[in-house]
């Protein structure tokens, strides 16, 4: 998942300098028209259309124009650089005769990331820790062609992302083909267990394990399909969605929720909630189930929709404002606070950070510590 802080090296950055120039809406066509030629969409798919909180690209001021451009350079630095290090390590697995052997999976975790939370200097490269940069809302409805939305929400353009897996001792199915089959990270697990021919623990020292969600993804590395054993569940904060089959219902931040079929409406234009009610229903009160009883969720999270009369966010771009003064105001740092999941408890001493996990899906997000905080070690 690649997204702010964007910082690039400067052998990176400098390949992409001025690549991005002609704007989002040029790059838009070049990737829908590409995305057509490489056969990876099907059928008379719709691409979103530029959305109305996204100005078109030669409305924009010129210091707008040459940060933007600027900001998708450096992103495109960043994936570069990726590609590069992940290059090293097949490198080595090829050297060491494991290449062939190795399950290799790449993932996109999610859609592009809109949210132009905090931008300085924004007048120098980005090629040094001193310069960060959010993401951009324009550039972002770009890089999801030709989905809707963004990531976090719960449309195609927050979920629908590539995985591309490498195992020529393993896969069965014909090299370089394309599954559009539907699947999900919880599945990835299944499958390494499958492939390994491994069984799951049914208990741990001071954890009470449940099943797994997910399911074995080998029958698609022969060729074949998977029949999934429930609905794929989503849910971010109060983004929320539900696929069964070809159907799904999804809502925005606890907006009304909206119900499609993807496999007449791929990219999600065609709402028909008043038409199949019916369904609707069956497909909500499915959601509220596995929320409750498999994610366990509770809160906002749960909380009923409600009216809404459009779609935004406070953190996507303000391109009503000059690039400097679009950042959201810095937050003071808590006195021993930390960014974490829920269920993560932290405590410190002079030379221990002590997190401690409970609940049914502990976990951390190391991004931002205290400022008070020494700089270690710990």
């Amino acid at each position: 998942d690649r997204h702010a802080p964007l910082q690039a090296l400067p052998v990176d950055y400098a390949k992409y300098r001025n690549r991005y120039d002609q704007g989002w809406d040029t790059m838009h066509e070049k990737r829908m028209a590409k995305l057509r030629l490489s056969g990876l969409l099907q059928g008379d798919w719709k691409p979103s259309p530029r959305p109305d909180h996204i100005p078109a690209w030669n409305s924009l001021s010129q210091p707008r124009q040459q940060f933007e451009a600027k900001r998708m350079a450096t992103l495109a630095a960043m994936i570069d650089r990726v590609d590069q290090e992940i290059g090293r390590v097949l490198d080595y697995l090829r050297d060491t005769g494991q290449l062939d052997n190795t399950l290799i999976w790449i993932v996109s975790d999610n859609g592009a990331c809109p949210y132009d939370r905090r931008n300085a200097k924004i007048d120098e490269e980005p090629t040094n820790g001193s310069v960060t940069w959010s993401d951009s809302t324009g550039w972002a409805w770009a890089r999801n062609s030709p989905f809707r939305f963004y990531k976090q929400n719960q449309f195609e353009g927050g979920i629908c992302t590539p995985a591309i897996v490498h195992w020529p001792h393993g896969l069965t199915a014909k090299p370089g083909s394309v599954s559009h089959q539907p699947a999900h990270l919880i599945d990835v697990l299944p499958t390494l267990l499958d492939a390994t021919k491994s069984k799951m623990p049914t208990a741990f020292p001071g954890r009470e394990l449940r099943p797994i969600s997910g399911q074995s993804l080998l029958p698609i590395f022969s060729g074949g399909r998977i029949q999934r054993r429930q609905p794929l569940h989503f849910l971010f904060a109060s983004d929320r969605g539900l696929r069964a089959g070809d159907w799904k219902i999804v809502s925005f931040r606890r907006g009304p929720w909206e119900l499609y079929n993807l496999a007449d409406d791929r990219t999600e234009f065609t709402d028909l909630s008043a038409a199949q009610p019916q369904r609707l229903a069956a497909m909500v009160k499915q959601w509220n189930q596995m929320a409750r009883d498999v994610l366990h969720a509770s809160g906002n999270s749960v909380a009923p929709v409600v009216p809404s009369e459009k779609k935004s966010h406070p953190e996507w771009t303000n391109f009503s404002k000059a690039p400097a003064e679009t950042s959201r105001k810095k937050r003071r740092p808590e006195r021993n606070a930390i960014r974490a999941r829920k269920n993560t408890r932290l405590t410190m001493t002079e030379e221990q950070l002590r997190l401690t996990f409970s609940g049914d899906e502990p976990g951390i997000a190391m991004d931002r510590l205290p400022a008070e905080l020494p700089d270690g070690p710990y």
